[in-house]
């Protein structure tokens, strides 16, 4: 993360990320029925950015640029009730009257946010929610509110949770604010970051690739959650849901030894457990691999990738594939003749 401060300007840059294994898993109370959890993921510099500033004239707009959208309000009420670009002017509102309540910072002169996010959106890379960080940390140093990082977390899970109707995860906070590779393991009601040392060398085994098909993370999770705590007596529920819980528990099993092998820099090992995760994420929820998406799969696999996994929910989005580093040219060469747009990045 990379924050800059001019005056009463604040910019920060923050990282998106590719989710190895474990995700859905970090949605409570999915976490809590199957604690302890494990999820693993990798931040990348495909980042997203965020430029708060005071005005004098006791507006507050909003300009996100990569989606040529802007929305104006005269008053804070007015902005966070509006329908255009809601995750971002709620999530501004609330920040700023917490810190007018707790700082007595002077919110009356207005303020100006704009956003810019180097991600295709609905890509399955946690660019919303990077982006709500990206926001959150910005506020939090321009009004300077005495804020935790988990604190922050907290405030944007649950207003995302609000917006979206459904319950959200906690794993795609972490990446933006920390960097790097890390193993998120969530128990009795904390989560554990364990950073892994390995991320200078995974680099050179992971194609990313974008569908072109934009995905909707929260409907996929939310229907997914909603059988696994269905109280309904039913014989054919009570099948269904003892099914999922069960297949949980194996992507948690594969999320722990996905994490156990990039500790040990076991690569076989690692393409294993992400294949095995895959296989079983891959049957949880119809549409889970649209027609266009699963081509680009099947060719990557047919040239020479040892294992793959969309990123985030399914329905479309991107998908990463693991490769010995002299397959690198041939697998990516295969996927883009499916029309697939690989996307360069670094580790962050």
């Amino acid at each position: 993360m990379k924050i800059r401060i001019d005056n009463e300007k604040v910019s920060v840059e923050v990282p998106t990320r590719i989710d190895l294994a474990g995700g859905t898993l970090d949605i409570w109370p999915l976490c809590s029925i199957l604690s302890p959890v494990v999820t693993v993921n990798l931040a990348i510099n495909l980042m997203v950015e965020a430029e708060a500033s005071w005005r004098s004239d006791g507006k507050f707009r909003i300009e996100a640029v990569d989606l040529k959208k802007s929305r104006e309000a005269s008053t804070l009420q007015e902005f966070s009730n509006g329908t255009g670009l809601p995750l971002l002017s709620t999530l501004t509102a609330e920040l700023l009257s917490l810190a007018e309540g707790e700082t007595g910072v002077d919110i009356e002169r207005g303020l100006t946010l704009r956003t810019h996010s180097h991600v295709p959106e609905g890509s399955g890379l946690g660019g919303s929610s990077a982006l709500s960080i990206a926001v959150a940390v910005a506020l939090r140093q321009l009004t300077h509110l005495n804020l935790t990082d988990e604190a922050l977390i907290r405030i944007v899970q649950d207003v995302e949770t609000r917006l979206l109707g459904a319950p959200t995860g906690y794993q795609d906070y972490y990446p933006p604010l920390y960097g790097g590779l890390s193993a998120l393991r969530y128990q009795w009601g904390r989560v554990l970051r364990h950073e892994i040392p390995l991320k200078d060398k995974i680099e050179d085994r992971l194609l990313l690739f974008y569908s072109g098909q934009s995905h909707h993370s929260a409907w996929p999770n939310w229907k997914m959650l909603r059988s696994t705590i269905d109280e309904s007596f039913s014989q054919e529920r009570l099948v269904e849901k003892l099914g999922l819980l069960a297949s949980f528990k194996k992507i948690n099993s594969a999320a722990d030894v996905c994490w156990r092998a990039l500790k040990m820099g076991d690569w076989d090992l690692l393409a294993e457990a992400v294949a095995v995760e895959w296989e079983i994420r891959s049957r949880l929820c119809e549409g889970m691999v649209p027609p266009p998406l699963s081509k680009s799969m099947d060719a990557a696999m047919e040239a020479g990738a040892k294992a793959l996994k969309i990123c985030g929910a399914g329905g479309g989005g991107s998908f990463f594939a693991l490769v010995d580093p002299g397959k690198k040219e041939e697998v990516a060469s295969a996927v883009k003749k499916t029309g697939a747009t690989p996307l360069h990045f670094s580790v962050y």
